[in-house]
């Protein structure tokens, strides 16, 4: 109910006939000025994880003629180490996910903000794989030593430093 009344657009997952019904609208939101997000993975993995990205959802950016806007997030401990509260996963349901973030004793959310990716001349696939990359390479242990930020539970090495 909360999804729905806030705009979200829900797509049957691999429905081609759902993401055709819903990209024409994609792409007038975005020459109307407004932002549109979405989650190109389709479904939700443990956190470390990052699935193949779906390359249609990215067809409307290119037709749109706008550029992609990465993102990555990930939930933290107090320690800074992946919260694993915040997995919904398998066969979760959305009140087992909130129960499980009420009782984590808290959690933060970061948000990184990723380089955009021009539109101009590529193809959507391109633009997956490139965001894709984008992402994995920010969710890394290595990017948390380059970046300086909080070690994660799979780097060991550099919690200690």
């Amino acid at each position: 109910w909360l999804c729905e009344n806030t705009g979200t657009i829900f797509i049957a997952r691999g429905k081609q006939r759902d993401v055709r019904r819903i990209y024409a609208g994609l792409v007038k939101s975005i020459h109307d000025g407004e932002r549109v997000a979405f989650f190109p993975e389709g479904t939700t993995a443990p956190q470390g994880t990052v699935l193949p990205f779906h390359a249609n959802l990215f067809e409307a950016a290119i037709e749109a003629d706008v550029p992609v806007q990465p993102y990555a997030l990930r939930y933290l401990d107090a320690d800074g180490g992946l919260h694993n509260s915040a997995d919904f996963i398998e066969e979760m349901t959305f009140v087992e996910s909130v129960i499980a973030i009420l009782k984590s004793g808290g959690m933060r959310a970061e948000l990184i903000r990723l380089p955009a990716i021009s539109t101009e001349g590529a193809h959507r696939r391109e633009l997956a794989a490139t965001a894709h990359a984008l992402v994995a390479a920010a969710l890394s242990p290595a990017a948390d030593i380059a970046d300086n930020r909080p070690a994660t539970a799979f780097d060991q090495t550099s919690a200690a430093h």
